[in-house]
């Protein structure tokens, strides 16, 4: 399919290996996982409909349909999928996880495959590794200048509470990962860093980490207890999703532990009144948590069609301009290299709230999300909007990403 990826490319070599019928179908599953590599997807996935199978990558955070196969191959398809997934191919009404090995530009690439049941057989998705994002340099995140160095200063005192939030796939798992391998090339062996997560996305150098296992009775909640018996310095623990995580953490972060874990909320104001009703006193929050930081991530401009673009009025008023004001913005015309879309990878929008003694003095009044939002804007915040304003003059991504946000401040 050469070095620019082509989806028509793929879907004729698809057709060819189609006819062959089940004698197709190892080849067939080949070239759909090496077509995702080549065109960068994150996902795969394979869908199960009435009259067909339907196949679609999504790519640089879009889901895009790839070629629909005949339900003929279902059968066959699937139970390929799940002998390199290395699950139990006869169990088909209940949900399975497994993990596939393929070769791609000479090196051993895991995906990691997910199987579950549906109206009209089992859908399948494959979530592949960003290799774009595997070398977890804070420097490659999209942070500002500023940002960065303040968030450098924040680790670097080995103590208390970072707390990350974002929506799904919003890229905080590589930024806690770019965080740890910083730590870990700054202190060397001097620290002990160690983690629970679900799943391990990546191997990393001189962290210890550990699987979440609920049904073998490994939570995050015990995992993390077990974690402070092991004389840690940095702790990450991938999610506070109860009141029980969040007590041991935030007394973690007060005990002369790095604890880092994500939280879900809107912005990174919202992440302490997310902690309250959880149940944690104002008192334990002020006192452990150092920062939150909030991410999303947006679709760059194809470097090779980029070009200057006239915004409309509408789209301006969607980032908060008055009338009259202006932004240069860019957008990109579509070319062999993204496949016409005008985008081609992604990058983070990021805000950084630092926990000043005005502000924890805030916390410990319960004051709403908006009242603690407007007091760390006053002290210098730059929010998710400011730095996509920032990111779209500088023509790295479009005012049409921007408007798919919906930030509201």
């Amino acid at each position: 399919m050469g070095d620019v990826f082509s989806f028509e490319a793929l879907r004729d070599e698809v057709r060819r290996l189609e006819r062959q019928g089940e004698d197709g179908v190892p080849p067939l599953l080949d070239a759909l996982i090496q077509g995702a590599l080549q065109a960068r997807a994150s996902d795969l996935h394979l869908e199960c409909h009435k009259e067909d199978i339907r196949i679609k990558y999504r790519i640089d955070g879009v889901l895009r349909p790839v070629v629909s196969l005949s339900k003929t191959l279902q059968t066959n398809f699937i139970a390929r999928l799940k002998i390199v997934s290395r699950v139990m191919s006869f169990k088909k009404r209940e949900p399975q996880d497994g993990r596939i090995e393929v070769q791609f530009n000479g090196q051993t690439v895991t995906l990691r495959s997910a199987f579950l049941p549906t109206l009209h057989g089992e859908s399948v998705t494959l979530r592949l590794p960003d290799e774009s994002k595997r070398a977890f340099e804070i420097e490659t995140l999209g942070l500002s200048a500023g940002l960065d160095a303040q968030l450098l200063r924040l680790i670097g005192a080995l103590q208390g509470t970072l707390l990350l939030t974002g929506p799904s796939s919003s890229g905080k798992t590589t930024t806690i990962y770019a965080i740890l391998k910083r730590l870990v090339q700054t202190h060397g062996d001097r620290v002990n860093i160690l983690t629970i997560e679900d799943p391990i996305e990546a191997e990393l150098e001189g962290v210890s980490q550990t699987q979440l296992d609920p049904v073998g009775g490994l939570t995050y909640a015990s995992g993390l207890r077990a974690i402070l018996r092991q004389d840690p310095n940095v702790i990450v623990v991938g999610e506070i999703r109860d009141d029980e995580t969040a007590h041991i953490a935030i007394q973690a972060g007060l005990t002369g532990h790095l604890v880092i874990s994500t939280v879900h909320s809107g912005r990174a104001a919202g992440v302490f009144t997310r902690l309250l009703n959880m149940g944690i006193e104002p008192f334990l929050i002020a006192s452990s948590v150092s920062g939150v930081i909030a991410q999303r991530l947006v679709r760059c401009i194809c470097e090779e069609c980029t070009a200057p673009y006239e915004a409309p009025a509408h789209e301006l008023e969607s980032l908060g301009l008055a009338e009259g004001n202006s932004l240069p913005s860019f957008k990109g015309k579509g070319c062999a290299r993204c496949n016409g879309t005008g985008y081609f990878g992604r990058i983070g929008i990021f805000e950084l709230l630092l926990c000043s003694e005005p502000l924890k003095e805030s916390i410990l009044r319960k004051s709403p999300t908006q009242v603690i939002q407007d007091m760390a804007v006053r002290a210098g915040m730059k929010t998710l909007r400011d730095d996509l304003r920032e990111k779209i003059s500088s023509g790295l991504t479009t005012l049409e990403e921007a408007i798919s946000l919906a930030l509201t401040e």
